[in-house]
Order: C-alpha cells, then sequence, then structure tokens
C-alpha cells in the first residue's frame, strides 16, 4: 500500500474516531436534556394539578367571597403559561 493511501486512511480514521467521540458527548448531553425535561414536565404537572385543586374550592365558594381567590388563580394560570413557554420554546426550535 503507497504511503499517500496509508495517510489518507489515516486520516479518514481520525475522523471516525473524532466522530465517535462527539457522538458521545452529544448522547450524554441528551440524556441530560431528557432528564431536565422530565423533571420541568413534573413540575407542570404539579402546577397543573394546584390549579385544579383551586378551581374546585372557587366552585364551592359562596358568591360574596369567591373574588378573593381570583388574584391566586390567576397569578396560578400565568405561572402554568410561563412554564409551558418555556419547555416548548427549545421544542419548538427542532420542529422541521
Amino acid at each position: 500500500m503507497s504511503e499517500m493511501k496509508q495517510t489518507y486512511i489515516a486520516s479518514v480514521e481520525a475522523h471516525i474516531i473524532d466522530a465517535a467521540t462527539k457522538l458521545g458527548e452529544l448522547m450524554g448531553k441528551g440524556d441530560n436534556v431528557k432528564a431536565e425535561f422530565h423533571a420541568q414536565v413534573a413540575i407542570l404537572t404539579a402546577q397543573r394539578d394546584a390549579l385544579v385543586a383551586m378551581v374546585s374550592t372557587l366552585k364551592e365558594t359562596g358568591e360574596e367571597s369567591w373574588h378573593e381567590l381570583t388574584s391566586g388563580i390567576d397569578s396560578a394560570v400565568d405561572t402554568l403559561k410561563a412554564g409551558f413557554a418555556v419547555i416548548q420554546a427549545p421544542i419548538g426550535a427542532l420542529a422541521p
């Protein structure tokens, strides 16, 4: 085998090794991102459940005092919307 061919093969093999290393790094980052995503989904689920409980309380509150609950409920709705915006932004960037 010629020296030129051997050099070329060595160069390509170096690129293959580099690609394997980078793929391993990406897979590790992907695992971290996946874990973070699931943690954020768990937080959003808890926020949604809290909002469901607030609405349940609101339904049972008398006409004279239900207005007292609206600021807390509005805040919970805003927090939930903001949480969805944060989690959906990176996902939207991946869409074709």
